[in-house]
Formats: structure tokens, C-alpha cells, sequence
């Protein structure tokens, strides 16, 4: 039995496509909460490499009420480990797939989920 290097688990392209061509990328929703304190998971949604991933507290009405919060974890929402959203604040969040980030708030308060990027080429 052989041990692989981390060079034979990593695609030969996942650096290139960082440089491949691409126009600029700004990709926006919005989650809305039905329940209060209740965690919920966002669409699983590939990330790709060099996007950013932002989380606003806000809704199409104007900003939350209240601090909503985002976790990678169900059990961390709302506590020890979670990324804080005040109303009209954002948190960015290093992520591959927006399905990896679990969301908390008050019913009726939402989050703007953002992915952008720079044109490169």
C-alpha cells in the first residue's frame, strides 16, 4: 500500500482556473427567515475559486431588526463559533459551496447573499 502526496489529491487545473479568462462575476439572493432561531442551510451553490461570498443583514425592505448569525455548523448558529451579521452589516466567509453555511435570525429578517469577483483576462 502506498501513501499519496497531497500533489496526487489536488486537480492539476484547481490553481489554473484562477487564471483562466473570465468576465466579472456578481451573483446576488436573498434568504428570507420563516422562523425565529430556527438554522437553516443555503442552497448548495458551487463557489468557484477567486469568488468572494458575502453575507449582508439585510432584507428587500431595508435592513434586519435584529443580528441574524452564519455558522459552517448547525449547533454553532446563534453561539460559540458563528459569524455575527448586525442589521445592515456583513460578514465574508471563505467557502467552496454556499450549501456549507448554515444561516439563523428572526422571522422576516433576511440575509443578501453575494458572490463576485473581478474579470480576469
Amino acid at each position: 500500500m502506498s501513501i499519496g502526496t497531497l500533489s496526487d489529491t489536488i486537480s492539476p487545473l484547481s490553481g489554473l482556473e484562477q487564471l483562466q479568462p473570465r468576465g466579472a462575476v456578481n451573483f446576488s439572493m436573498q434568504v428570507i427567515f420563516a422562523a425565529t432561531n430556527v438554522p437553516q442551510l443555503l442552497p448548495p451553490l458551487h463557489v468557484p475559486p477567486g469568488l468572494s461570498v458575502t453575507l449582508g443583514g439585510t432584507t428587500p425592505n431595508g435592513n434586519n431588526l435584529a443580528s441574524a448569525s452564519a455558522a459552517y455548523y448547525p449547533e454553532q448558529v446563534g453561539g460559540a463559533g458563528a459569524y455575527l451579521i448586525a442589521p445592515g452589516g456583513s460578514v465574508t466567509l471563505p467557502v467552496d459551496n454556499l450549501g456549507r453555511i448554515w444561516v439563523v435570525g428572526t422571522k422576516g429578517d433576511g440575509l443578501a447573499v453575494s458572490m463576485r469577483g473581478a474579470s480576469i483576462g
